[in-house]
C-alpha cells in the first residue's frame, strides 16, 4: 500500500473532491449517512479512482487513505489554532 504522500497533488485534490461529493460518507446529519447501499456505492467510486494509482487497492485501502487524510487535516487545524493563539497573545 502506497503512502498517500507519494501521490500527485492533482490526484489527491481529485480524490478529496470526489469524497466531498458523497456526504453519505462524512456528513453525520445526512439522511444517507446510515444508508449502507449509498455508502457502498460511494466507496466503489472512490475505489475506482484510487485504483488508477494503486492497482491492488481495496475498500479497506480507501478507508485507510481517508483516515490518513482526516488525520492530516486535524493536525493542520491544530497547528493553525496554536499559531493564531500565539499571534493574539503577542498583540495584547
Amino acid at each position: 500500500m502506497a503512502d498517500i504522500r507519494s501521490f500527485s497533488k492533482d490526484f489527491i485534490t481529485e480524490f478529496i473532491e470526489l469524497y466531498k461529493a458523497y456526504p453519505c460518507l462524512w456528513k453525520t446529519k445526512s439522511k444517507d449517512y446510515m444508508n449502507r447501499n449509498k455508502k457502498n456505492e460511494a466507496y466503489k467510486v472512490l475505489l475506482e479512482k484510487l485504483q488508477e494509482v494503486e492497482k491492488n487497492a481495496t475498500k479497506e485501502t480507501v478507508k485507510i487513505k481517508l483516515n490518513s487524510l482526516h488525520a492530516a487535516v486535524f493536525v493542520e487545524k491544530q497547528k493553525n489554532s496554536r499559531f493564531e493563539e500565539r499571534c493574539r497573545d503577542r498583540n495584547r
